[in-house]
């Protein structure tokens, strides 16, 4: 339920349901929440970010669980760089649910309009050769799925882990 919390209301709720059927909360998911939360104002509010509170708490445990936290770190990273790169749009991280479903990790908005979707690769992943070009993989009729849905054809960039991006900047 945690990892599916939007707001900060969200976050009360399950905190309030936790100690309703538990008691005391664990002081290890008190923290957990703390630095999710902190890791969510600072990106949002020192660097301009727009993320859900659903995304920092998956970012933090996925430090605490899985090396999936690189992939996170990287999309931030790019996100800052393309902020500065590209200062006209804002870019907004896209929640778990959005990935799953159309292999997007970050929104690139024009004022109030989404303009672009990008997928963030590292660096060093190359393209396979597929056996059967008619065949398209899961990631590109996800893809397909959002030029459906936005009319917008994603793209994909490759950055290192510290946001460095390889190769063109995506265009608008």
């Amino acid at each position: 339920k945690i990892a599916l919390s939007r707001t900060e209301e969200d976050i009360q709720n399950i905190i309030d349901e936790i100690i309703d059927r538990y008691g005391v909360m664990p002081e290890e998911v008190n923290n957990l929440l703390e630095i999710a939360r902190n890791f969510h104002n600072d990106c949002v509010n020192n660097y301009n970010i727009k993320m859900s509170l659903q995304a920092a708490l998956n970012i933090v445990y996925m430090k605490v669980v899985d090396d999936t936290y690189t992939d996170y770190l990287r999309d931030v990273n790019t996100i800052l760089n393309l902020k500065q790169k590209l200062p006209q749009y804002n870019f907004e991280l896209a929640d778990g649910l959005t990935y799953d479903n159309n292999a997007i990790d970050v929104f690139v908005y024009l004022k109030e309009n989404i303009v672009g979707g990008i997928q963030i690769l590292p660096e060093n992943i190359k393209k396979q050769n597929q056996k059967n070009p008619k065949i398209k993989t899961e990631t590109e009729q996800k893809h397909d799925l959002f030029e459906m849905v936005y009319g917008i054809k994603p793209q994909i960039i490759y950055a290192s882990s510290s946001g460095f991006i390889k190769g063109q900047l995506p265009e608008f």
